[in-house]
């Protein structure tokens, strides 16, 4: 590319490796923040958490669906491989008998995961082996995702150093277009903002570094930020030895012993 904000500035293969590597780290924080915090607030109230139900469904074998950003990350313990749909019909047929006619109309309507939680003693009714579909997560695992993990994530460690643990993997670093050396909070918290800019129409701003006259990204743009590649320091070189002969030259004390 001939034209750049940077000279130094990173390609678009590079940065999307080190995106791809973030986003990876921050959906595995985020259900671990999820899932310690649902435990925590269920025991106070004396009820069971998440991270409970789950590891009870993979003792029991059943189907387990965990749901991040509306996405399903489809897992599915032991021989288990009965169908959501399925198991919903299951789940109304015993919701039908304990609930009014206009309850039980709103039930039908509700996904699995709606029906879960709002009737766990049902889904506890169900005996291990029978083919039980947990659903977890669901929209509190997307708040926590997108909200708390995805902000506080990009913005300290842009507002930090500039540098997310993908990023340091691959050698980058986001660093401001006025020369400063290091983002502040207003422009830490933009190019993390502007990261739903670039996703939308199918991730468009991310691909305009491509076309870009100066290979910048929509969000670049938004913070004023461009990303660029670190060079390792070269390591410090040895000193040179001293030889005999400089060593004897420099002897103080053979030089007062001379006549």
């Amino acid at each position: 590319m001939r034209h750049r904000a940077d000279p130094q500035q990173a390609g678009f293969f590079r940065r999307f490796l080190a995106f791809a590597a973030d986003t990876l780290i921050m959906t595995f924080l985020a259900i671990f923040v999820f899932f310690a915090g649902n435990e925590a607030a269920a025991r106070l109230r004396g009820r069971t958490g998440e991270l409970t139900r789950f590891l009870r469904a993979i003792g029991e074998g059943s189907s387990v669906s965990v749901a991040v950003k509306g996405t399903s990350l489809g897992l599915t313990v032991g021989n288990a491989k009965s169908e959501e749909a399925d198991f919903k019909r299951a789940f109304l047929q015993k919701l039908r008998a304990t609930l009014p006619d206009d309850e039980f109309a709103a039930a039908v309507e509700m996904d699995l995961g709606r029906l879960e939680k709002s009737y766990p003693k049902v889904m506890d009714g169900f005996p291990p082996g029978s083919n039980k579909v947990y659903v977890l997560g669901g929209e509190g695992l997307s708040l926590v995702y997108e909200f708390i993990c995805g902000y506080a994530y990009f913005i300290l460690f842009f507002r930090f150093g500039g540098r997310t643990p993908g990023k340091r993997l691959f050698g980058l670093k986001v660093v401001s277009l006025d020369g400063r050396p290091r983002l502040g909070w207003y422009e830490a918290f933009e190019r993390t903002h502007g990261y739903a800019a670039s996703a939308l129409a199918a991730s468009i701003g991310f691909l305009q570094v491509l076309w870009d006259r100066e290979g910048l990204t929509m969000h670049d743009r938004i913070a004023g930020t461009t990303v660029i590649r670190q060079k390792k320091p070269a390591p410090p070189r040895p000193a040179p030895k001293e030889s005999a002969v400089s060593r004897e030259e420099n002897d103080p004390e053979k030089d007062s012993s001379q006549p």
